[in-house]
């Protein structure tokens, strides 16, 4: 599938996994039962996160017009999704103020817990940033997880941030010049 990107085959797992957008899948008659099972993962993101209800599905992707990308195995099943959609923020400085900005923002990011701690998610992770042309420093991150804050650090070196009061992380690295 073109835009699909293999991962190596893992030992750990026995199997090659790709990542592939909504777009992508719904193109390709033969990856549709993969379609499926994004509701499914967007439960288990949902209580994952503790939240009532879920905030990936096929129908909220299409509505709000956010790219959302899927890690499925050989076996056609849907075992990780990121979602990534541009907003319009406020952002509170540290000194006082605020600036408007439009940062494209990771606003779900979920690996079936059997299958986390594998490779998937940094890999997935990777394949946006290299389709969507940006850095993980130039991100926006709606109310990141215990897990995800760490994960940035290991493997971006993104720490320092000005807590907001809409619960986006905004990483200081944002406002430098590359």
């Amino acid at each position: 599938m073109p835009g699909a990107l293999l991962l190596p085959e893992s030992p750990d797992l026995g199997a090659n996994f790709r990542v592939a957008t909504l777009d992508e899948l719904e193109a390709d008659a033969s990856k549709k039962s993969i379609v499926y099972g994004i509701d499914i993962l967007g439960h288990g993101s949902a209580e994952a996160q503790l939240l009532k209800t879920p905030i990936t599905s096929v129908a909220l992707v299409r509505e709000h017009k956010h790219t959302l990308y899927i890690a499925y195995n050989e076996d056609g099943e849907a075992i990780g999704l990121l979602k990534v959609g541009r907003k319009h923020l406020y952002y509170t400085k540290a000194k006082g103020g605020f600036l408007e900005i439009d940062p494209l923002c990771l606003l779900d990011f979920y690996v079936r817990p059997d299958l986390q701690r594998h490779g998937i998610g940094l890999a997935m992770f990777q394949h946006m940033l290299a389709n969507e042309h940006v850095g993980a420093h130039a991100l926006a991150y709606d109310r990141p997880s215990p897990k995800l804050l760490p994960f940035l650090r290991k493997h971006f070196g993104l720490t320092d941030h000005v807590d907001q009061p809409n619960r986006y992380v905004v990483f200081d690295a944002y406002f430098s010049k590359d």
